[in-house]
């Protein structure tokens, strides 16, 4: 490497770019298949060639030969090749109601870190990280979110280093639309305006780092974007560079496109160490919280607050109970959704309906609950089948017997924390919600000797699922497997097979947390600001910069809420404060009540905003891949799929306008604002984004009508039109 002077000369300005911060690190395939020890599926080829065999396994009336024309394409050194087998591959699975996401998941959702070495190091370079690999094993070894290129303002916020997060180029898995796999949605994400325009800002501004890709350069995505800055950067001093093995510098070295070859050895095991010797520094070690004591500084305390509730709510998907009836096996639960007679009988009755051994779950609603008493009139009812109305089931029963284990890692915290907790209590339960959501919530209420102790707190929430419990028997369970074995019983109950829902799509994001701080000695939050942001920056789900969230609660302390009303409810990404001042016994029934009908709205909006985007979703799987044919007419399977999503849509997009009008019936406005605040934190769907997918689902339908005249592609024009006719609830992201 010394030999040539090539290389000092790069390697010397690469590394005064990264110290200047001025680097823009792309991740190709390699760092995937480093990062999995080669895993097939973690390169392009690789999943091209599983995408093979499920297309063979999935389709039976596929052309003599075609498994073996495409595996000979995918294997071709000619990028159109590449290109043309993976348009057939897309197009074969897409056709198939669900299966692409299925696949998707099944594969590349698989994936896990097992020699996290190139990332880490990666990591140390301190630059934004962009990626056309669809897995997320560097978010798993940085701990933060990703963004894909449909959501040009998170990607700004991440290239301008005011967010943290992972930028994927080609999409993500767990999002499916937006995975760039076929042509079609190449040419998509070439008409992107906003996504190619940051491209070439990145372009245009940054020194790119390309690391671990082999032909990766030549898709159409890059090819566009070089050849632009080609043209408009003819005569640019700027050099980009292009990590390679010593034995490809010529081949790779592109001086007319100004990126340049730099070697990082001979192996492809070298890549780590070369990565750690271009970082400026080591980065600072983030340390545990201390543990808590009696004489902790006063930074790490709230002063005059001496307990909090924590509540840690787990949602998850059983969209199957309204999508595919076929697969339900709580027959007269499905018929009491779906029926305003039969709910209405219920709701007074409060009838339970057995859910395994878990127990029976019943209408939450009751004259004596200050929430839940302002229910719709069911005898009313005209167009809508479908409330926001949860069956519960208390869990709490099934947590008494159990405690933390004292040998877990937060069992731990917990038992050095002993000295300044006086109490803690644990309680939970279960929730469905008929529009095809559930919630498993398990409350915990810490009270302190003195204050409340906020690493602590921060530390219970951030690492949730790392708390083991154990039973009288002395066996130990942590809380996402108890979490997760509920979830599973729950569908056990529901459904006698799977339904449109797979196992691994129930579970969605890690829980959500709400705070609630107790009022016992005068605490003033507006002296306990950077206190309050630590709180909610310990929230599993939150990545979002201390000093946004600083923002947010200074904002909520300016409200005419907390100015009139001393109620602060100051809500962020995956977590939720709440604080209301009750200095006297007059004010602390009303507390409680309002602190009450605060979190069962922010569940209720939560509940909500995950319904709708579970159907959400899947239109736009199907619109997104623009392969809507007379495959999909009426009297095939895809058309009943179709009707099935599409009513479901109106169904649930109406429940959840009548969720907001039952909020209005309570006649608070801090409720309406937490509720607006919440809407918008959890439900990051585009609405001109979902109108196009919309419109297409409708000029599809048009088209067809036309050619035959047939009732049901005319009633579905009719629901589309019911639809568009739906406002959103609460404020969305345009």
């Amino acid at each position: 490497m010394a030999e040539d002077p090539s290389q000092k000369l790069f390697l010397d300005d690469l590394r005064a770019q990264i110290k200047a911060g001025k680097v823009m690190v792309f991740a190709g395939t390699g760092i995937s298949t480093a990062t999995t020890k080669g895993n097939p599926v973690a390169s392009w080829t690789g999943l091209l060639m599983n995408g093979v065999e499920r297309c063979e396994a999935l389709i039976k009336n596929l052309p003599d030969g075609w498994g073996k024309r495409i595996r000979d394409q995918i294997q071709s050194p000619d990028m159109d090749d590449l290109l043309a087998a993976a348009e057939q591959v897309g197009r074969k699975i897409q056709s198939q109601p669900g299966e692409y996401s299925l696949w998707l998941r099944q594969t590349v959702g698989q994936l896990k870190p097992e020699e996290p070495a190139a990332i880490k190091a990666l990591l140390k370079l301190n630059a934004p990280i962009s990626t056309t690999n669809y897995d997320k094993l560097i978010e798993a070894v940085a701990d933060c979110p990703y963004f894909t290129w449909r959501h040009p303002a998170e990607v700004e916020r991440v290239v301008r280093g005011d967010d943290k997060g992972i930028i994927h180029l080609h999409g993500c898995w767990e999002e499916p639309p937006s995975v760039v796999l076929t042509l079609s949605s190449y040419n998509q994400i070439l008409a992107d305006k906003p996504g190619q325009a940051i491209l070439q800002a990145i372009r245009a501004t940054k020194t790119l780092l390309f690391v671990g890709f082999g032909a990766g350069l030549k898709d159409p995505n890059f090819s566009a974007l070089m050849a632009w800055a080609k043209e408009a950067y003819a005569d640019s001093e700027y050099r980009h560079y292009r990590l390679c093995l010593s034995s490809e510098v010529k081949e790779v070295d592109a001086p007319d496109d100004h990126i340049r070859a730099v070697t990082y050895g001979d192996e492809h095991d070298d890549l780590p160490a070369f990565l750690e010797s271009l970082a400026p520094e080591s980065p600072t070690t983030v340390a545990e919280p201390a543990p808590a004591s009696s004489t902790a500084p006063e930074d790490d305390l709230l002063p005059g607050a001496g307990g909090i509730q924590i509540w840690i709510s787990q949602l998850f998907r059983i969209a199957d109970l309204l999508i595919d009836p076929t697969s339900v096996r709580a027959k007269e639960l499905l018929e009491v959704i779906n029926d305003p007679n039969k709910m209405r009988r219920a709701l007074n009755r409060r009838k339970g309906f057995k859910l395994g051994k878990l127990g029976s779950i019943k209408p939450v609603i009751a004259p004596t609950d200050s929430f839940w008493r302002f229910s719709p009139d069911l005898r009313n009812s005209t167009a809508q089948q479908l409330w926001f109305l949860p069956f519960e089931l208390s869990l709490t029963e099934s947590l008494k017997d159990k405690r933390y284990d004292p040998a877990s890692k937060l069992g731990q915290v917990l038992a050095q924390a002993d000295s300044i907790i006086s109490n803690k209590q644990i309680s939970g339960r279960l929730r469905i919600y008929p529009p095809g959501v559930g919630v498993v919530r398990m409350g915990i209420t810490l009270t302190f000797e003195k204050s409340v102790h906020v690493p602590t707190v921060a530390q219970i929430t951030r690492d949730i699922e790392k708390l083991a419990f154990v039973d009288p028997a002395g066996k130990g369970q942590p809380f996402e497997d108890i979490l997760l074995n509920i979830i599973d019983q729950v569908a056990a109950a529901l459904f006698v097979k799977q339904g449109t829902v797979s196992d691994e799509e129930r579970r969605w994001r890690p829980p959500e947390i709400i705070y609630s701080v107790r009022d016992e000695k005068d605490f003033k939050p507006e002296q306990n600001v950077e206190a309050l942001v630590k709180l909610m920056s310990g929230a599993p789900r939150n990545d979002e910069p201390e000093a946004s969230l600083q923002n947010r609660i200074r904002e909520a302390l300016k409200s005419p809420h907390w100015q009139r009303d001393r109620t602060l409810a100051a809500v962020a990404q995956g977590v939720s404060l709440l604080f209301i001042e009750a200095r006297d016994t007059s004010r602390k029934q009303w507390r409680d009540q309002l602190q009450y009908s605060l979190s069962e709205t922010g569940e209720l909006v939560s509940a909500g905003a995950y319904s709708e985007k579970a159907l959400v979703e899947k239109v736009t799987e199907i619109a997104g891949a623009r392969r809507l044919d007379d495959s999909w007419l009426p009297g095939s399977e895809k058309f009943d799929f179709l009707a099935r999503q599409l009513r479901t849509m109106r169904l649930v997009l109406q429940a959840i306008s009548s969720a907001k009008l039952d909020l209005q019936k309570r006649g608070t406005g801090v409720l309406m604002a937490f509720a607006g605040d919440i809407w918008l934190y959890n439900n990051p769907l585009a609405a001109d984004e979902l109108r196009r997918n919309l419109d297409y689902v409708k000029n599809w339908l048009e088209t067809a009508d036309k050619k035959s005249p047939e009732n049901r592609l005319q009633e579905l024009l009719q629901c589309i039109e019911e639809i568009y006719q739906i406002s959103s609830p609460f404020r969305i992201r345009q």
